[in-house]
């Protein structure tokens, strides 16, 4: 990723922040969601019902777990947040990318949402507020994210 954001800078642009996905982050997070909610309830269920299915059930945890840690280690190896001076690049992911680039002076706010394990591994779910943009830019896990809200502020001024 570094090679396409050099590539990417501008004659008098240079990176002040590069951070990448935070590998722990993003499986907890995706434990989190597929764990709540009707999930949890289709397990309990079929595990009371079928008692015969339980060794399968067993099987299939751990292979949607070992898919599960496998897909957020290819996210946070392929993903990474940067802050130039000018502008703010996010690349996520392999198979579906999401490639964005915005001036750093539309960036309104930066919020931070950090739960007990993101204070453990120092990571958090970021909210990018631009200008004129209806909807929020929402990453997950970034790693340093008290840190990333600084050098935005900082680039900006």
């Amino acid at each position: 990723m570094k090679n396409k954001i050099e590539n990417d800078l501008l004659e008098d642009e240079y990176v002040n922040f590069d951070t990448k996905i935070s590998f722990i982050g993003l499986l907890l997070e995706k434990l989190t969601f597929f764990f709540k909610g009707k999930f949890r309830f289709y397990m309990t269920t079929s595990v009371l019902f079928t008692i015969p299915f339980y060794n399968n059930l067993l099987y299939l945890i751990i292979i949607f777990l070992m898919v599960l840690i496998i897909y957020s280690m290819i996210v946070s190896f392929f993903s990474t947040v940067t802050i130039t001076n000018k502008r703010l690049f996010i690349y996520f992911g392999l198979f579906t990318k999401l490639e964005i680039e915005k001036d750093i002076k539309y960036v309104e706010k930066v919020k931070i949402e950090q739960g007990f394990f993101g204070d453990i591994f120092n990571y958090g779910n970021i909210q990018i507020i631009i200008k004129n943009s209806k909807f929020p830019y929402n990453v997950l896990a970034v790693k340093e994210p008290n840190e990333f809200r600084r050098e935005v502020i900082d680039s900006k001024s």
